[in-house]
């Protein structure tokens, strides 16, 4: 699925949206990426039911997909389920929530992940700090280097610190 992704051919479109009920809770995440993919705005109609799915990982493909690949319509469907995850009570969701982030790479978008690098759950912080890694916005570095003083967080800030590369010092 992930190889079909990255081709980006609609001759698969049909053998990767039947992967949508496949019992592997895995291969139907990776299916919704890859849908988005090669489908584009076109997958939007078939995808935006993911963003109610029960499971946070599903949702969060479906997000991902449709920020990604689903265009202006696709932002707009997936930004009030993306915003309700990451202000939702629920560790997990945060969590998955900030993967999302993480995923899309939007450097403007790291106003959450810097809530989220202080939030109360350990989980929550350190996919902040992954994803603040994945983005690679200017204004996430000071508060990385911080977290190198909290001996929970400190491994995962320095892989996410290198992750921007030379020049970050």
């Amino acid at each position: 699925l992930s190889h079909l992704a990255h081709r980006g051919s609609l001759a698969y479109g049909n053998e990767v949206f039947r992967c949508f009920d496949d019992p592997d809770e895995a291969v139907r995440t990776e299916a919704i990426t890859a849908y988005c993919a090669i489908g584009r705005e076109k997958a939007i109609r078939a995808v935006r039911r993911f963003l109610e799915a029960e499971s946070p990982a599903i949702r969060a493909a479906a997000m991902v997909g449709m920020i990604k690949y689903g265009g202006l319509d696709g932002v707009l469907a997936a930004a009030e389920c993306l915003k309700g995850m990451l202000e939702n009570e629920a560790p997990l969701l945060r969590t998955h929530g900030a993967r999302v982030l993480g995923a899309i790479r939007v450097r403007n978008f790291y106003h959450p992940i810097l809530r989220l690098l202080g939030d109360p759950e350990l989980a929550v912080r350190l996919a902040a700090i992954d994803s603040a890694g994945a983005m690679k916005s200017p204004e996430l570095v000071l508060p990385l280097i911080y977290k190198l003083g909290d001996k929970d967080c400190a491994p995962a800030a320095i892989s996410a610190l290198s992750a921007y590369g030379e020049g970050i010092e």
